[in-house]
C-alpha cells in the first residue's frame, strides 16, 4: 500500500488514474451489507434490510462522478486513513445498537487503501477520521443511490429491525 499525503501528491496523483476503482461495503444494521458496489465490474449488490435474498445491478458511474468521487478522497485524506478506525482511548465513549459497518477501498494508480470502521462508538464530536471517513461515504451513497437503476431496487425498510 502506498499512501500520500494530500497536500502534496505528485500531479500524477493529483488526477483520476486509468486504473482507479473502489469497492463500497454500506451495512447499517447487522452482519449482511445493504449494498455492495464494485466500480471495476459496475455492479451492485443489494440485500434490503431485514431480507437475506439479493439482487444484483448493472450500475455504471460516469467519468464526472468517478471523477468527483477521487477528488473528496483526496479531500477527506482517504488514502493516509488507518486500515481501521477506531476512537481515540482518551475520548468519552457512548455504545450505540445496532452497529453499522462501513468499508471502502480505493485503488487510484500505486496509491491503494481500505478502510473499515464499525459504528457501534458514539463520541461527542465523531473523531476527526471517522467524520471525514463517513464524508466520503455518504458522497458516494448519494451518487450511486442518484441512478435510475438504484430506484428501482425493492424500496429499503427505514430503521434496523
Amino acid at each position: 500500500m502506498t499512501n500520500s499525503c494530500s497536500n502534496v501528491l505528485s500531479p500524477k496523483e493529483r488526477s483520476r488514474s486509468a486504473n482507479f476503482s473502489f469497492i463500497y461495503r454500506d451495512t447499517p444494521c447487522g452482519s449482511i451489507p445493504v449494498d455492495i458496489f464494485n466500480s471495476s465490474k459496475n455492479t451492485l449488490i443489494h440485500t434490503p434490510l431485514a431480507e437475506t435474498e439479493s439482487i444484483t445491478i448493472s450500475l455504471q458511474l460516469t467519468d464526472d462522478e468517478l471523477d468527483a468521487i477521487y477528488q473528496k478522497a483526496i479531500e477527506t485524506d482517504f488514502f493516509n486513513l488507518t486500515a481501521e478506525l477506531s476512537a481515540p482511548y482518551n475520548m468519552i465513549h457512548i455504545t450505540s445498537a445496532p452497529t453499522g459497518t462501513y468499508a471502502l477501498s480505493i485503488t487510484n494508480g500505486e496509491m491503494v487503501n481500505s478502510v473499515f470502521w464499525k459504528s457501534d462508538i458514539i463520541t461527542d464530536l465523531l473523531f476527526k477520521e471517522a467524520n471525514q471517513f463517513l464524508k466520503l461515504m455518504s458522497f458516494i451513497r448519494e451518487i450511486i443511490v442518484s441512478h435510475e437503476e438504484y430506484q428501482q431496487l425493492p424500496e429499503q425498510i427505514t430503521g434496523c429491525a
